[in-house]
């Protein structure tokens, strides 16, 4: 694959039900993406950008401050 390929595929758009699909990604985990990052229904993004909201939302503490 040439350099100008790669560039291209990086920056397809695919909606984020696609990426999840393809990823594999599990519902409670996109959920928790969608809420993080603000994500509607049928939004696009680049592969990249989906890999790291994922990303992000993983390593999200949860159960810290806020509380009584």
């Amino acid at each position: 694959m040439a350099k100008n390929d790669t560039t291209a595929e990086l920056r397809k758009l695919q909606t984020v039900e696609e990426l999840a699909a393809e990823a594999g990604t599990p519902d409670w985990l996109l959920a928790a993406a969608r809420v993080k990052h603000r994500w509607v229904v049928g939004q696009e993004l680049t592969k990249a950008a989906f890999d790291r909201g994922i990303a992000e939302a993983a390593n999200e503490p949860i159960g810290t401050g806020g509380g009584r």
